[in-house]
């Protein structure tokens, strides 16, 4: 075989892991969307559309989990937090040193919010389900949240 071949193969796959990497980012985003438009609608929040949109979507999530406290710190209003939370931890992680503490600071505030969620619905597991979801965002919240949608 000649580098060619080991080039054009690579492509190949390379392009692959990126189309089903859409495709199962796309799955797992309407999933976790379907799930939360559902916890919204279910306690009669206004607005539960507001599930379908990145980002805003954390407006949700903080309705719904309302004040939080982190170590002594009080966080009010996390209806607001949690979206600057989440731009935090996405839009900063890859810019080196201060982009890096702001992003972890983010996933903090994010990961605290989804257990008091999840306290709401599973308290049992709730530290379990909140340490997967730590390691595995991705994959975890939408599947956690589709599981409990309707409790």
């Amino acid at each position: 075989m000649n580098t060619q071949t080991y080039i054009t193969g690579t492509a190949i796959l390379a392009t692959l892991g990126i189309v089903f990497g859409i495709i199962f980012g796309i799955i797992f985003y309407l999933l976790f969307s379907y799930s939360l438009y559902m916890m919204v609608k279910k306690r009669n929040m206004p607005n539960p559309w507001l599930a379908w949109i990145p980002v805003v979507n954390m407006y949700c999530i903080g309705k719904m989990t309302g004040d939080m406290k982190i170590f002594n710190l009080s966080l009010t209003n996390t209806e607001i937090i949690l979206p600057l939370a989440f731009a935090l931890f996405i839009g900063l992680a890859y810019v080196p040193l201060v982009g890096a503490v702001l992003s972890a600071i983010g996933l903090l505030v994010l990961v605290i919010a989804f257990h008091k969620l999840y306290e709401e619905f599973d308290p049992e597991n709730a530290f379990v389900l909140t340490i997967i979801t730590a390691i595995i965002p991705v994959v975890a919240a939408p599947i956690i949240m589709f599981i409990n949608r309707n409790k």
